[in-house]
This record gives C-alpha cells, structure tokens and sequence, in this order.
C-alpha cells in the first residue's frame, strides 16, 4: 500500500484483493522484487545497502521514487510472545526521492527509519502482548534514537522489549537498556497523548517528553 500524509490531508491507496503473492517476481541476488499490472510496474523494490524503491497506484494517482541509502544497521531483541517469536532488524537510512499524487509533485529528502520483521512461529509460556510505544526521532544535530517501551496485558512493562539506541552525528550507536516511561496520559480515543520517556546506558541519558 502508498500512505502520504501531506499538508492537504491524507492519500491512501490499497492494494488488497488486487494482484496475487504469486505474480509477485524476485531477481536471481534475492534483492530485486517486481510487480507488473498490464499496463505499468506496481512496484519494484532493489539492491542493498542502496535501495531504490519505485511504487505506483494501478490508477496511476499516486506514485513513489525513492533511494534509500542504509548508514546504520541494528538487529533487535526478540520479542518473545505467546504464539512467535518476533525478530526484527531497523536501518536508518539517507532518502532522496519523489512522491506524486495526481499532477502534484512533492520532493523528499531526509531520514527514514526502515525496518523489517521476522515473525517465527513457536509457543512460549509469557504473558500476553499488551501494547507498544514505537518512537524514532531524528533530531537536528544529525543523531537519531530508537526507543521501545512495551507492556503485557496486565500493565507491566516487558524489560525484555523496552530499549533504545542512540545514535551520534558521527554515527556511532549507543545502546540504551534501562528504560521507563512517567507521565503517560491516555486520550478518549485510547491512544499516547503525551508522555515522558527516559532512557540510559553507557555514558548516555535520555530524557524525553
């Protein structure tokens, strides 16, 4: 799917029940993924740690050209839950690129955060997930941090998915595993409204709200 939030509002184009896994096409490296519909590519996704990443809507009302380019890469804890195990690495990218929606064209260029899942199904005996509070920020100096914060079902935070990582303007990763999180105020829709978040490692805190 292609999400844009712009300033005029929200763009989404869905691509449910419109194409099968198997018309999906992988280059003989692994790294090249292809869509065609009849009358244009869908999508294509390739290389590594270079990736050029080109979507457009089988209407042709929106479309995405993109280079990523990988500068830092972290492999995650596991999350460990009731029914899998859920592995994940995130690379924060340089991004360059376009984005279209109707005759509007829009230039991009800045920082991504692009992660990927592995979801291995296997049973263990925890508590069930209760809920996430993702947050990466890349902040004006040049440096980024990564931050999890996640509970069980009961409302007690799961040290084992509540970390962060820091990273400076040169590029250097700091890992921060001591994490709590105060102040949390919930709104009528039940999500995050505000909060403060801190964190701390080896010569780094954090404090966040």
């Amino acid at each position: 799917h292609i999400e844009l939030m712009t300033r005029r509002g929200a763009v989404l184009w869905l691509s449910a029940g419109k194409f099968n896994p198997d018309e999906v096409r992988t280059g003989s490296d692994g790294l090249d993924r292809q869509l065609h519909a009849p009358s244009h590519e869908i999508v294509r996704v390739q290389g590594w740690p270079r990736v050029t990443w080109n979507m457009e809507s089988d209407d042709r009302e929106v479309a995405v050209r993109m280079t990523f380019e990988a500068k830092n890469v972290t492999i995650l804890p596991d999350a460990v839950l009731p029914r899998n195990l859920f592995a994940m690495w995130l690379a924060i990218c340089r991004v360059e690129g376009e984005v279209r929606f109707q005759d509007r064209r829009m230039p991009v260029q800045g920082t991504a955060f692009y992660d990927h899942p592995r979801i291995n199904l296997q049973p263990h005996n925890v508590m069930p997930f209760g809920w996430l509070l993702y947050m990466p920020m890349h902040f004006a100096d040049g440096s980024c941090l990564v931050s999890y914060y996640t509970r069980d079902i009961d409302g007690r935070q799961d040290r084992g998915y509540s970390f962060g990582l820091y990273v400076d303007p040169a590029g250097v990763g700091t890992w921060l595993p001591d994490v709590d999180l105060t102040d949390l105020h919930i709104d009528a829709d039940e999500k995050p409204q505000s909060w403060a978040l801190h964190l701390r490692g080896k010569g780094v805190r954090v404090e966040l709200r």
